[in-house]
């Protein structure tokens, strides 16, 4: 998915926040917004 599919999802949706989620090194998951 390129971002202007995405902008135009998130914009159809009315999404306001989005989070991205990961694990670090040591196994805990973590989440960047």
């Amino acid at each position: 998915m390129l971002p202007p599919e995405t902008q135009r999802l998130i914009e159809q949706h009315g999404i306001k926040y989005v989070l991205a989620q990961f694990v670090d090194i040591h196994g805990s998951s973590k989440t960047k917004s």
